[in-house]
């Protein structure tokens, strides 16, 4: 991207622009964009994507956990990924409040979540700037934008969210109503069920190594203490859930990436 607004960055305007900025890439100066060009030309490597990248933006987005996976060599976590990961994320946050509010109050708080990522998104300084029942191609969304929406909200919420559903559930209420759903009523059986929707995106994005050495023992353990709990018929996965004791799930995520099992798989 060059600072100059003409060629490809002519139709950009400042909101595309602060999207490219929260993303890492800074705009190239036409000597900088000139002197990468001449390197490219001398140099062996057969692809280049010469660029200038904000490293700050990127050390905070690995911080958080959310910078590109293209980028990730680029930027690696400021810690070991070794180490137990502790349960006081954004996610973990919103799940407390959830869990602790009821009807109105939980699709309010959600509500009040979605503007604001909305409105950080399309760079308004306020989430008043997105009624709750406007269409989010109406008020300048695209397949960018909902893609970073996307991304802002599965760290908020601990949910894995397609690319399109931004588009699936077009309005802000239709939104909520849809994470409603997926996070739980409030209840224990609910939070147990938001929880093991945690788990499944961790382990959906477990990397090239794949899901820590022993969590299926792990899973199949958790599974017999379910079915001991609570016996049901074979097929009703979500009625032993409920059953079990949310104490003992969260008690298992925690231990997720604890110590591995010498006896594990």
């Amino acid at each position: 991207m060059w600072a100059q607004h003409g060629g490809m960055t002519a139709a950009l305007d400042d909101t595309d622009r602060a999207r490219l900025a929260r993303g890492g890439a800074a705009a190239l100066t036409a000597s900088e964009g000139m002197a990468l060009f001449d390197a490219a030309l001398g140099a062996a490597e057969p692809v280049l994507v010469p660029m200038k990248m904000d490293l700050a933006v990127l050390r905070a987005q690995a911080s958080a956990g959310t910078v590109p996976g293209l980028l990730r060599d680029l930027v690696p976590p400021p810690r070991d990924r070794t180490e137990p990961v502790r349960a006081d994320g954004p996610a973990d946050r919103l799940a407390d409040r959830l869990a602790a509010a009821t009807g109105a109050d939980r699709s309010k708080l959600l509500l009040d979540v979605v503007r604001r990522e909305a409105a950080a998104v399309l760079g308004h300084t306020s989430p008043a700037a997105i009624a709750p029942d406007q269409v989010f191609t109406d008020i300048g969304f695209d397949s960018l934008s909902a893609v970073e929406l996307r991304d802002r909200l599965a760290a908020r919420t601990g949910l894995r969210l397609p690319a399109s559903f931004a588009f699936d559930h077009p309005t802000p209420s239709e939104l909520v109503e849809h994470l409603s759903g997926r996070l739980g009523g409030g209840h224990d059986g609910d939070r147990v069920l938001a929880e093991l929707a945690r788990l499944e995106s961790a382990v959906a994005d477990a990397g090239p190594d794949g899901p820590p050495t022993g969590l299926g023992t792990r899973l199949r353990a958790l599974l017999a203490r379910v079915e001991t709990a609570a016996p049901a018929p074979a097929g009703d996965v979500a009625a032993r859930l409920e059953s079990a004791s949310a104490a003992d799930v969260l008690a298992f995520i925690d231990d997720e990436f604890g110590p591995e099992d010498p006896e594990g798989e």
